[in-house]
């Protein structure tokens, strides 16, 4: 959503967080920050976090068109009521995204939108900063005048929008998801999901470094056009998920032997032990192979062949969930940067920074010589963890 009430929002953000108990996690803490759709993780008092019963469209938000039950969280949104053409639901919710202290930080949820394609409904599920706007992260925006679309949005410098449009099918549920790095004083990295399916990457300038409200509003007409139905409309969230990863560095800077652990008896492995760009990265039984590590701040590594250190274990062309990992000279780019994720003694997830949620993985789990290695989603599987040794 955009949001273009800056003076009435300066107003009531340093008073937001005495009136209506907004936690503020430690930043310091992995993990579950929050999950599901409840009154005790959620507000829904007929406003924005900011005070606004109205964002720019038609709507007024009451408390009674927000529906808690099994899970799901219902907005209604009510023609011709109270005096107002619309009146409608929102919530938000009680612990807000942290500044920092994670290596990135992911907010998703399930989205039922029966009324995607149909003029003047706008509901969203959304990111928005709790200091001055921008920044905003719109994980899911749907623009009734579109057609059956959904957008993710990111304001990343002064109403600068970087904007992914996709098709839905309208009927169905669907997953969304937005992962954030943490507050540097600077550029923050981001990314967004539709179905596990990544949409849309790259950076939005955030020099304040403040939390972020979450926010689930149903607004209607604006920039959802006019006019709108004349009939109740409804849109429904489930499975909601406010998560931080797991940092470590826990390795020390210098060579070490990477064992994948669904074949204890493998290395990591360059084939043919060649430094040439483009070599393929697989898992070699027996192999001796060593990779030189070093820490380039907080969890992330550089990794690079230890008899060649100009050559980089490397993510094809920045790519996505799937991708192949190679061998390519040195360039400190994203592709090459490898956060660590501890679980439990020598063992690591990686996490390359070009793919938040993706992990350095054995193609099908194999334990045949010269199975390709890529990376893929997160799922905690023996392919996804090695030991670093």
């Amino acid at each position: 959503m955009r949001i273009f009430r800056q003076l009435e929002r300066a107003t009531v953000i340093s008073l937001a967080a005495v009136y209506i108990g907004l936690a503020i996690p430690n930043a310091t803490h992995a993990g579950t920050l929050s999950s599901g759709f409840s009154t005790s993780n959620w507000v829904s008092n007929g406003t924005l976090p900011w005070g606004a019963h109205q964002d720019h469209g038609s709507e007024y938000y009451q408390s009674w068109d927000t529906e808690f039950g099994n899970g799901v969280l219902t907005l209604h949104s009510i023609y011709n009521a109270g005096g107002h053409r619309y009146e409608s639901g929102v919530a938000y919710a009680t612990v807000n995204v942290p500044t920092g202290g994670y290596g990135y930080v992911t907010a998703s949820c399930q989205i039922y939108n029966p009324q995607a394609g149909v003029r003047g409904c706008w509901p969203a599920f959304w990111l928005d900063s709790a200091g001055s706007w921008p920044p905003e992260i719109d994980i899911a925006e749907f623009k009734g005048n579109t057609g059956g679309m959904v957008w993710q949005n990111v304001d990343d410098d002064n109403n600068h929008w970087a904007t992914f449009q996709n098709s839905i099918n309208a009927g169905a549920w669907h997953t969304y998801s937005a992962s954030i790095g943490p507050a540097t004083g600077g550029y923050r990295e981001y990314q967004l999901f539709l179905d596990g399916a990544l949409k849309g990457q790259g950076q939005f300038w955030d020099p304040q470094g403040p939390q972020f409200w979450v926010i689930c509003n149903y607004a209607m007409e604006g920039d959802s056009g006019s006019p709108g139905p004349n009939y109740n409309t409804y849109v429904q969230f489930q499975n909601y998920q406010l998560t931080t990863n797991t940092d470590s560095n826990g390795i020390g800077n210098g060579n070490h032997a990477v064992v994948p652990q669904c074949a204890t008896g493998a290395r990591l492995d360059a084939n043919g032990w060649s430094g040439n760009n483009g070599t393929k990265i697989q898992i070699w039984n027996g192999s001796t192979q060593t990779w030189q590590f070093t820490n380039t701040g907080g969890s992330v590594y550089k990794i690079a062949e230890a008899w060649n250190t100009g050559a980089c274990l490397d993510v094809n062309n920045f790519g996505g969930p799937g991708t192949n990992v190679q061998i390519w000279s040195c360039n400190g780019g994203t592709s090459q940067q490898w956060a660590a994720h501890n679980d439990g003694g020598n063992i690591y997830e990686f996490e390359p920074e070009c793919s938040f949620g993706s992990r350095l993985d054995v193609l099908n789990a194999s334990s045949a010589n010269g199975t390709q290695v890529r990376i893929w989603y997160a799922n905690g599987a023996n392919a996804q963890k090695w030991a670093v040794n």
